[in-house]
């Protein structure tokens, strides 16, 4: 337990330092949003093309992996489909209530599992990590299908839906980084040494970026204006993220035989906070989304969820 927390509080510690650099206004608040974007479209895509293209999966359980991931995902999507059937707020929310129970934090990931596990953990993270985006983005895509056939106008939602998800996924700079990684472990094929080096350096950048910005993004006032305006999607969707989601990877998890950095590495996945996502399939609700405030709430709890899902589900 005591080794969790030292590996898991440093990095949450970087969050709150983000939080206070923003508060401070140390950066200017714009600032915030031009590093994101840079870590979206440059460092976290280089982080994953030198992650995967260099590491050694020849004994790692990579399958299980991403069944194990693909299935805890698609699963908390069921829960939150029939939670939606149930309620009459939660059918309001429900698109937003997804968003925020499976949108995980990556960096936040990575710096966890290289603090845990080195640059082994951190590449069988990566697996998780690749297996986790579009499978999220699926997620999203095919919810907001379904709820448009419910709507009073369902053929251009179930369009917007199902165009965004596809669009996300052909063009999302993150899923193209590891899919050009994998291409390149797979067929044998190294990066020049210098550029290699360049890459796994400029990738790093991505872990401390990520960190500060999400303390930058922490939003008291909207937590307390999330739980105003739902107060039950709101505590419902954290339970979900931060609770159920870490258990039913823990528990695939041990089925499957997934042990060591393995079983952390989808564990971490499962366990991270929500995030407020650069680029959202949820259509137009996504404009006044829950999600800021559910995110910081989920952000400040994962300081104690977080070890704790790693220390008994691993």
């Amino acid at each position: 337990m005591g080794e969790t927390f030292a590996a898991t509080i440093p990095v949450f510690l970087v969050i709150l330092l983000g939080g206070g650099l923003a508060y401070r206004q140390y950066v200017p608040p714009g600032t915030w949003a031009q590093f994101q974007k840079l870590n979206y479209y440059a460092f976290i895509p280089a982080l994953f093309l030198s992650g995967l293209s260099v590491a050694d999966f020849s004994d790692a359980p990579l399958l299980r992996i991403v069944v194990t991931v693909a299935a805890t995902l698609g699963a908390a999507a069921a829960v939150v489909w029939v939670w939606r059937s149930r309620s009459t707020r939660a059918a309001k929310l429900g698109p937003q209530i997804l968003e925020a129970s499976i949108r995980g934090n990556v960096p936040y990931g990575m710096g966890i599992a290289l603090a845990l596990g080195g640059t082994e953990g951190l590449a069988l993270f990566l697996v998780a990590a690749a297996t986790y985006l579009p499978t999220a983005i699926l997620a999203g895509g095919l919810f907001n299908h379904f709820v448009g056939r419910q709507d009073l106008d369902p053929e251009a939602e179930q369009e917007y839906a199902l165009a965004s998800a596809f669009r996300l996924l052909a063009t999302n700079p993150i899923i193209w980084g590891a899919g050009v990684g994998i291409a390149l472990n797979v067929a044998n094929i190294p990066l020049v040494s210098g550029v290699a080096a360049m890459v796994q350096v400029f990738g790093y950048a991505a872990v401390p970026v990520g960190l500060l910005g999400a303390g930058a993004a922490l939003n008291i006032a909207a937590a307390q204006n999330a739980l105003d305006a739902a107060r039950g999607a709101a505590m419902g969707s954290l339970a979900l993220n931060l609770l159920v989601l870490p258990l039913g990877a823990g528990v695939l998890a041990l089925t499957l035989n997934l042990e060591g950095p393995a079983a952390i590495s989808v564990v971490l996945i499962a366990a991270l906070p929500c995030v407020v996502p650069r680029f959202s399939v949820l259509g137009k609700d996504a404009q006044k989304s829950i999600l800021p405030g559910v995110a910081t709430m989920a952000t400040l709890a994962s300081a104690l969820t977080v070890p704790v899902a790693l220390w008994l589900l691993t």
